[in-house]
């Protein structure tokens, strides 16, 4: 039923008439004699139609990411498996990483670590899973950019995320497809065509259509994600990168060495003592100690009385077979001491110069005072 004030619109009636029959509320303009039902503007004669109204500019895709963000998300993502590894596995392992060659993180002198590697190679498998269905791992998250699909803008999946890995083995020859996206038109490494992915800058690219059903519309989801994240990636920084302390301690029974001396050197003697070195690694707030780094020995010359003027100096030759000095090598040598009176020199030989001494092998020193051997001494092998 129309009301009188619709009957006075004249021409426009009829149109609010057709509103009327399709049951649907009729709005009504008296300055522009205009009928419409709910948004769809109904046209007759002296009947205004109106505009349809104005949608939001759509939103193209995200630029792709530069060189230096993508660098930042690896190196953040390799420095949390570089401290996971080392708390889990222990001092000596070598740490799992995204990206091989390409790591920064410090590598261990030694190996043979007897931690666990369930840890590393289980935070290794969660990382693969987000970068599958979310585009971006924690470091990546933090750096703003994410691994999608180039032809859907979706993340790359489980099986593409699986083989990223492996062929950055190939971006790793000569760092030439670490250093591709600086000059490539769409940034891809040799991984990146291959695979058929693209890095973007966005800390939400489109879900996976695995995830689609479990979205909810939370604005405020995103911003918990990059702050955890951001947490995460500080634990990595802060256990990723240490100092590093040792001692020596030492081992075993001292051998004597039968001493050779001039007459000037009554009451001289020497002794071979084995030493086991030790190291330890501090990383956070965290002191773990690292495998062994071996044992070497050290060479302790002692004298009662003076032997001289001049300074004593000691030298140390180690042959691993045979039976002459031609066949030995100098490790050790230096002024140690004054020959004012009663002393002590001691040469300490790490186990990188002294190595295994067999059987057939021996060590021996000079002491001299002045440069003048005044008393020789050898230890026949094994050594130490």
């Amino acid at each position: 039923m129309l009301s009188r004030d619709d009957m006075h619109l004249g021409r426009g009636s009829a149109s609010a008439r057709r509103c009327a029959v399709a049951r649907c509320p009729v709005v009504v303009s008296r300055t522009q004699r205009a009928v419409s039902c709910h948004d769809r503007a109904v046209t007759g004669p002296g009947v205004i139609a109106h505009a349809r109204p104005v949608l939001p500019a759509p939103v193209g895709p995200p630029p792709l990411a530069g060189w230096w963000r993508r660098v930042a998300g690896a190196l953040l993502d390799d420095a949390l498996l570089g401290a996971v590894t080392w708390l889990a596995a222990g001092p000596g392992v070598e740490a799992l990483s995204l990206h091989p060659g390409f790591s920064l993180a410090p590598a261990d002198a030694v190996t043979g670590g007897t931690g666990s590697v369930v840890w590393p190679l289980g935070v290794l498998a969660v990382l693969v899973l987000l970068l599958a269905y979310t585009g971006a791992t924690p470091g990546k998250r933090v750096a703003g950019v994410a691994v999608v699909r180039a032809d859907t803008g979706v993340p790359a999946g489980l099986g593409r995320s699986v083989a990223r890995p492996v062929l950055h083995l190939l971006d790793a020859l000569l760092l030439i497809g670490y250093l591709r996206p600086l000059w490539h038109a769409r940034r891809q490494t040799f991984a990146d065509s291959l695979l058929g992915t693209v890095v973007v800058q966005t800390r939400g690219p489109l879900r996976h259509p695995a995830l689609v059903r479990f979205a909810r519309p939370d604005p405020v989801g995103p911003v918990v994600v990059t702050v955890a994240a951001s947490v995460v990636c500080a634990f990595g920084v802060a256990f990723s990168l240490g100092t590093a302390g040792g001692g020596q301690v030492l081992t075993g029974d001292p051998r004597p060495c039968e001493v050779q001396g001039a007459p000037g050197a009554a009451g001289v003697s020497a002794t071979v003592q084995p030493v086991t070195y030790t190291t330890s690694e501090r990383r956070g707030w965290v002191r773990r100690p690292t495998p062994d780094a071996g044992t070497g020995i050290e060479v302790t010359w002692t004298w009662p009385d003076r032997i001289g003027v001049g300074a004593v100096t000691t030298d140390v030759w180690v042959s691993r077979s045979g039976t002459g000095r031609g066949d030995a090598s100098l490790v050790s040598g230096g002024a140690v001491a004054e020959a004012g009176g009663a002393g002590s020199a001691v040469s300490a030989l790490e186990p990188g110069l002294v190595g295994d001494v067999g059987a057939d092998g021996w060590v021996e020193s000079d002491l001299r005072v002045a440069g003048d051997v005044v008393a020789t001494c050898r230890v026949p092998g094994p050594v130490p």
